[in-house]
């Protein structure tokens, strides 16, 4: 069965449409900059906006963790901050929680770049992530993004082609 989804900024309710969760639609939360993380009312905050979200009983909801500043493979407060979304997910009722490997660089960067060993710790995290959430109703979609910004001098290297995700899905 197909559900529309209606994003919206995870931190302002106000973003969301009534509308549209009043036709079936479903809802994604988004908090797209990690910069978001460090703010000490942002657990607060989001939890206020998910517990609004849960009153309106939407068709379907789903979370979108942040992308940029968010490499929670080599940070661990990043890390801390993923855990605590996925809480999140669970308390409200979420469905799933989208991610990207979040190892943005720019080309110069990438010609000294492991990718292949960089590619197989993300996907270790991920596997260590899945027995965590075993026994949960949520899941995690991970979610490729080859080329960011409007010049196309960067990228998340990792999950680009459909064959970047095998190891992940075996």
């Amino acid at each position: 069965m197909l559900i529309p989804q209606v994003p919206f900024f995870g931190l302002d309710s106000k973003q969301i449409d009534l509308k549209w969760v009043e036709k079936g639609y479903g809802l994604e939360a988004n908090i797209f900059d990690g910069t978001s993380l460090f703010d000490n009312s942002y657990t607060k905050r989001f939890s206020e906006v998910l517990s609004f979200v849960q009153t309106l009983n939407p068709s379907l909801l789903t979370l979108h963790f942040p992308t940029d500043n968010a490499d929670y493979l080599n940070d661990e407060f990043i890390k801390k901050q993923l855990y605590e979304f996925i809480n999140l997910a669970i308390k409200y009722n979420a469905s799933g929680i989208t991610v990207h490997a979040n190892q943005f660089m720019n080309v110069a960067e990438f010609q000294n770049y492991n990718l292949l060993d960089n590619r197989k710790r993300i996907i270790e995290f991920f596997n260590m992530l899945d027995e965590e959430i075993k026994g949960t109703d949520i899941w995690i979609g991970v979610e490729n993004l080859p080329i960011i910004g409007n010049l196309g001098d960067d990228f998340d290297p990792i999950f680009i082609y459909p064959e970047d995700f095998t190891d992940l899905v075996n």
